[in-house]
């Protein structure tokens, strides 16, 4: 993930992305490459090491992207639309 992040620190002057950081803790490296940090613990009573409050904080953040812009809804229509016929579906089995 660093690697990762480094190279959007590298890209950030030429095309004005923002680096979000999803992390349990400000200690995290991350944080320092970051020009947001969004605290998702995994800490979960019964499973070790939950992903289940980052993976809410990524569909947040999936949702408010898309709902910022009705540009980008139709981008994700037309991208739906493309892999559609690539997508295998469970039903009726």
């Amino acid at each position: 993930m660093q690697a990762i992040s480094r190279f959007a620190a590298l890209k950030k002057p030429l095309v004005g992305a923002r680096i979000i950081a999803i992390t349990d803790s400000h200690a995290s490296p991350l944080t320092a490459l970051s020009g947001i940090v969004l605290l998702a613990q995994a800490n979960h009573p019964v499973l070790s090491s939950s992903s289940s409050a980052a993976l809410l904080v990524v569909e947040a953040v999936i949702a408010a992207v898309m709902a910022s812009s009705p540009d980008n809804l139709q981008h994700a229509e037309a991208l739906a639309e493309a892999i559609s016929g690539h997508l295998v579906s469970g039903a009726g089995k």
